[in-house]
């Protein structure tokens, strides 16, 4: 009796380890394809860039230069792009504030949508983040 019930348990966890190994990507990614704000919208400048790798899926990317209204100084000749991923969930259109604040810091902004969010083609994965 007791190796049955052992028995059982060890299966049962080898079928919950399973079930989380499978979905593991939906547990950590959130993305969202549904922009709750264009740049457009709160007056920002700004290029949609799109990025393809050589797997196939394309990356979109909004550009945002320095020497925007926003923009507190003058920018320098020589002023830093910033290249800012927003995180595991939401897309770019939910980061708009960040990049208000770092074109008010004189920085160019390249923030870039992960596969599946915004209107970045395939689906997110681990592997499609490296």
């Amino acid at each position: 009796m007791i190796i049955w019930v052992v028995g059982a348990i060890v299966v049962l966890v080898l079928v919950v380890m399973a079930y989380f190994w499978l979905i593991q990507d939906r547990m950590v990614f959130a993305p969202s394809s549904d922009y709750t704000v264009t740049p457009d919208e709160v007056g920002l400048v700004w290029e949609s860039v799109t990025l393809r790798h050589e797997d196939g899926p394309s990356i979109v990317a909004w550009y945002f230069p320095v020497g925007q209204p926003l923009a507190r100084n003058q920018p320098e000749p020589d002023s830093p792009t910033v290249l800012f991923f927003h995180g595991n969930a939401g897309n770019n259109s939910h980061r708009l504030e960040t990049v208000e604040f770092l074109l008010g810091l004189g920085a160019s902004v390249l923030v870039v949508d992960y596969r599946g969010y915004g209107q970045s083609e395939g689906s997110p994965s681990e592997k499609g983040v490296y």
